[in-house]
């Protein structure tokens, strides 16, 4: 069922990043449920409070672009995303996580 989740994600990313509406690549959403279900699935997942959970993503959303398809860390250089673009991300993979969640 979780990768039937991860496909759906993955099917409603699109690459219009300069558009202000964009929330998130395929690859980019993929990996947003492969995180929030990862996390959700921990024994330390089931006892974070919310708060701890936003700031575990904003952390790792911050290395969101140097993911590959398989939502692996290929290289270990360092790269952020600006502006309204990364608000929009963060707000669809959240969204991704908290649906997991509940």
């Amino acid at each position: 069922e979780i990768s039937n989740l991860h496909a759906i994600a993955y099917s409603v990313g699109d690459c219009e990043v300069t558009n202000e509406a964009h929330h998130g690549t395929p690859s980019q959403r993929k990996c947003a449920t492969v995180w929030g279900s990862s996390l959700a699935d921990s024994d330390r997942g089931r006892k974070l409070k919310l708060q701890d959970v936003a700031k575990e993503f904003e952390s790792w959303y911050t290395k969101i672009d140097e993911m590959d398809d398989s939502c692996d860390y290929p290289t270990k250089s360092s790269s952020a995303i600006s502006g309204s673009l990364s608000t929009w991300l963060v707000t669809a993979a959240a969204a991704n996580f908290i649906a997991i969640l509940f």
